[in-house]
């Protein structure tokens, strides 16, 4: 509905407070014309989750989530993007509170709704790997999250996408996982040196390591 995209627009700008006006009242019209155990109820509560997650309420927009997704599911609405994509803000919500497997059970249904309706060699599917990654890190399981780091940097290399942030942050999930391991000449990254870097220890060090 034009309220529901205006609450996402005003949270994609930082418009918190326009945000949760038209969220709220996004609710109450679907409410009205749906009830709440609509897949469209379900889909602004997404956005009510999101609201929260970025307020750093954690647990209140865990709890928002769950209920979201509940309500998908009692629809059967697995292969619905807005279920696939409500799954994909309770993984980075559950990384925040540092429930990571909950996030990988909620990022796993992610990649095989993305698999599914956009492909193992999609910008998509490479975006959950990285982000898949990223728990294993946080885990500490750095030779998982290096397999899914490179899977997604191969992918993303097929699709042309070397020159993205995309990239850039996969290639900085695999050198934290070599810095962690200790296997510092193996962080494939390119140090990025400042005019006023040129002739500095950190320019140094990188040619060194074979880095630029």
């Amino acid at each position: 509905s034009f309220y529901h995209n205006l609450a996402d627009a005003y949270l994609t700008m930082g418009q918190q407070v326009n945000a949760f006006n038209k969220i709220t009242k996004t609710l109450a019209v679907r409410e009205q014309r749906y009830g709440k155990n609509d897949p469209n109820y379900a889909s602004t509560l997404d956005l009510l989750g999101i609201y929260h997650y970025e307020g750093g309420q954690y647990a209140m927009a865990d709890t928002i989530f769950r209920q979201a997704i509940d309500i998908f599911e009692q629809n059967k609405e697995f292969d619905n993007l807005r279920y696939i994509a409500t799954q994909n803000s309770m993984a980075v919500n559950c990384e925040e509170l540092g429930d990571y497997d909950r996030a990988l059970l909620a990022l796993e249904k992610v990649a095989a709704a993305v698999r599914e309706h956009f492909g193992e060699n999609s910008r998509d599917y490479a975006i959950v790997l990285g982000n898949q990654a990223e728990i294993y890190q946080n885990l500490m399981n750095n030779s998982t999250a290096i397999q899914l780091a490179e899977q997604a940097q191969q992918i993303l290399q097929r699709n042309g996408m070397t020159n993205t942030t995309d990239y850039s942050s996969v290639l900085g999930k695999k050198a934290l996982c070599y810095d962690n391991m200790g296997q510092y000449d193996k962080a494939d990254v390119m140090v990025m040196i400042s005019r006023g870097e040129a002739y500095g220890l950190v320019y140094l060090e990188a040619m060194a390591r074979g880095c630029i």
